[in-house]
């Protein structure tokens, strides 16, 4: 699998957890794609992770591709686990047990001589002491939340957009794109609607569609990695306070 594209607009999948436990009775090469697309969505999530280790970008994207790689071989999304939870979650346990892993084959290599990564004093990937953080101050888990709640962010406001480029309004989204957030700024919006030859109350109506449509698709795009069961609306809220 190649590294993620970062000018390529990111797309949530059409796939939720009911659905990928189901791979094994249904269409498989389709359900493989939607795994794969899955996978490339939350590769950046999981290279920040792994830098924030400590790892060189050139090891960290290579991990990265093994996780992946091996994550998918192993079918883990195939099987049936009603206890398993979020998806964020799942990811981030598997990421800590690949890198476990990693270091431990490395480590094997290494007292057999036939495989070093450098010197032992330069501390190399896949050490013992690779999972400590670069900054030990860092909050590890509450970091891979703020990537997983950035890509997700990011990844609706794509879809958002394309959906008013798809409408011909692609001009009105960029006047709107600023207020996505819920600060109101009236000041703000009355020189923008002027410019765009509308009145205040209909250039405020259209960023309260705005902001309603893109809330509604960012609660989609959360349910996407929960279980049936799971609150939607407690994980926006979870992962939204990791940037406080």
């Amino acid at each position: 699998m190649a590294a993620k594209d970062r000018g390529e607009p990111k797309k949530f999948p059409d796939t939720r957890w009911t659905l990928v436990t189901r791979v094994n009775g249904g269409d498989v090469p389709a359900s493989q794609r939607a795994l794969e697309e899955l996978c490339r969505l939350y590769w950046e999530p999981i290279l920040s992770f792994i830098l924030l280790q400590g790892y060189s970008e050139h090891d960290a994207e290579d991990l990265t591709q093994g996780f992946f790689s091996e994550f998918l071989a192993r079918e883990d999304f195939s099987k049936p686990d009603p206890d398993r939870g979020r998806l964020r979650s799942y990811l981030l346990g598997a990421v800590k047990h690949y890198l476990v892993d990693d270091a431990r084959k490395n480590q094997r290599k290494k007292r057999g001589g036939d495989y070093v990564h450098v010197s032992i004093d330069e501390s190399p990937p896949g050490s013992a002491n690779a999972l400590d953080p670069a900054d030990p101050s860092i909050d590890q888990d509450r970091f891979f939340r703020q990537q997983w709640a950035t890509t997700m962010l990011e990844s609706v406001l794509q879809q958002l957009e394309a959906h008013y480029i798809q409408e011909e309004q692609e001009a009105l989204f960029d006047a709107l794109r600023p207020f996505v957030s819920l600060t109101s700024d009236p000041e703000r919006q009355a020189v923008i609607a002027d410019r765009l030859g509308m009145k205040p109350e209909a250039f405020r109506q259209a960023v309260r569609r705005m902001r309603n449509r893109y809330i509604t698709m960012l609660k989609d795009a959360v349910a996407t990695t929960l279980q049936p069961d799971e609150d939607v609306d407690s994980e926006l809220r979870d992962l939204l306070t990791a940037f406080s």
